[in-house]
């Protein structure tokens, strides 16, 4: 970890819902944060960028009751996130 963080990192996982966000999701954030990282349009609905966090976050409940949930978090996963960050 100490050497991801060292230089360039991306993450993304499920937050079971304590603290920080508070209620389950999907979760994806890069360190450091590139410039404008944050004001990525996302195609996925239901997904939002989080300044507190410093995260795009898709709720669990939206995956849940999404007519497709697998297409909804893959969508959610594969976004270009940094298409700004250019």
């Amino acid at each position: 970890m100490r050497e991801a963080y060292s230089h360039e990192v991306s993450s993304c996982g499920f937050w079971p819902g304590n603290g920080g966000y508070g209620r389950a999701a999907f979760y994806v954030y890069a360190y450091p944060e590139p410039a404008s990282y944050g004001e990525t349009h996302l195609r996925t609905a239901g997904a939002f960028y989080d300044q507190g966090l410093g995260q795009f976050i898709l709720p669990y409940d939206t995956v849940r009751s999404s007519p497709d949930p697998d297409e909804l978090l893959l969508g959610f996963l594969q976004e270009d996130l940094c298409s700004r960050c250019r």
